[in-house]
């Protein structure tokens, strides 16, 4: 299982690092800048990077979300979609 976390500023505490450890699951953060105003945190660079990590099937199983309370995570998604819809 992969946790993918998308936010301006996140640390992951110690006790949920090792929890992640014991039970096998990756940890992936991806850094966004953070809203400004109306404006969606999001460069065509990292939706690439983000759709890289979603495409590998080794990182599958995958929980993606975001901490920013942004619409990020959704329009990241929206992304992928149109990728499997043109191949």
């Amino acid at each position: 299982i992969t946790l993918l976390t998308i936010a301006n500023n996140f640390k992951v505490q110690p006790d949920i690092e090792k929890w992640a450890l014991d039970q096998d699951i990756q940890l992936l953060h991806i850094k966004v800048d953070a809203a400004k105003e109306d404006l969606v945190p999001l460069t065509f660079q990292k939706v690439i990077q983000i759709l890289q990590v979603l495409l590998d099937s080794a990182n599958l199983p995958i929980y993606i979300h975001c901490l920013d309370g942004t619409t990020v995570s959704m329009i990241t998604l929206a992304c992928l979609r149109k990728v499997y819809l043109a191949s």
